[in-house]
């Protein structure tokens, strides 16, 4: 499996992206949505979100009152720093629980769907994106998510990130000049990134590039699998067994890690005696063992 994260400046075309990889059958966890998820009435995020700023925030219908919370926290940065300290556990620990049932296998990969583009390319790839709006504003590409994974960056000139923001928002350009200024400037970001999805030009030409990453992922990600099981096949058997205390420490941590984000003993053993099997049968025994759905 092969995850990257995903993030870009505002009116950028980051969307488009995303709905592109997902057409080639990319697995995408958009951490927009799942911040979202966790403002619905009676979550407990948005309970401390009222205890933290006051009812006045809260709509009456029991919502959160997106514009009204929004006016507070674009100006003051403490607030804003308040919120991403209420919001951004419950992110991280939802995003790493998706992770490990990609891992797992219990995640289903999006079926590629049918397209009359023809630089489409269907495929079925165990690749994932975390979509991160301010990736590097919030220091993600730091964490232990992300920092042994490539960030790809998509981009637009400044002009164009203006102009599509008048359009689509029905904003003032100086409106739109304040909403992009108020994040980090797309050059800094570009600077950072590994990769870089240029979307100044036609829809088609930032579709071309998209299948290029796809296509360098799968290639890496499959060179990689096939130099380890060759390298693990010309050593002796007892070499490739590990140390029982090593075993025994990567199980402790896995098992606490993993118990901390939910998932019960049971449910830990099963995905791992899974995954033993699967590694058996690809590295001991050079065969293919067939995942079986439940």
């Amino acid at each position: 499996m092969h995850v990257f994260g995903l993030t870009g400046g505002i009116a950028c075309g980051k969307t488009f992206v995303a709905s592109i990889l997902k057409e080639h059958g990319v697995h995408v966890i958009d951490t927009d949505t799942i911040a979202k998820a966790c403002t619905d009435p009676g979550h407990p995020v948005l309970d401390r979100i009222r205890r933290t700023f006051g009812a006045k925030y809260i709509s009456a219908d029991g919502t959160l009152d997106r514009r009204e919370l929004g006016g507070l926290i674009f100006d003051d940065e403490t607030a804003r720093g308040k919120l991403n300290s209420i919001i951004h556990p419950f992110v991280y620990k939802e995003v790493w629980r998706q992770l490990f049932q990609c891992y797992s296998g219990r995640q289903d990969f999006p079926t590629p769907i049918e397209s009359d583009n023809p630089l489409h390319r269907p495929t079925r790839s165990p690749i994932v994106a975390i979509d991160i709006p301010l990736l590097y504003e919030t220091g993600a590409e730091k964490s232990p998510l992300l920092r042994e994974w490539p960030v790809v960056v998509v981009g637009a000139q400044r002009t164009q990130q203006i102009s599509r923001l008048m359009a689509r928002n029905n904003l003032t350009e100086a409106e739109a000049e304040s909403r992009v200024s108020s994040q980090m400037d797309i050059e800094d970001k570009i600077a950072q990134a590994d990769i870089v999805i240029d979307n100044s030009g036609t829809p088609a030409e930032t579709c071309a590039q998209v299948l290029d990453l796809v296509r360098h992922f799968e290639a890496s990600m499959y060179a990689a699998r096939d130099d380890h099981r060759e390298a693990r096949r010309a050593m002796p058997l007892k070499e490739r067994m590990m140390p029982r205390e090593l075993l025994n420490d990567i199980g402790g941590r896995t098992m606490s890690g993993l118990c901390r984000l939910g998932y019960t003993r049971a449910k830990v053993l099963a995905a791992c005696g899974a995954g033993c099997v699967l590694a058996v049968g690809a590295v001991l025994v050079g065969g293919k063992v067939k995942r079986r759905r439940r």
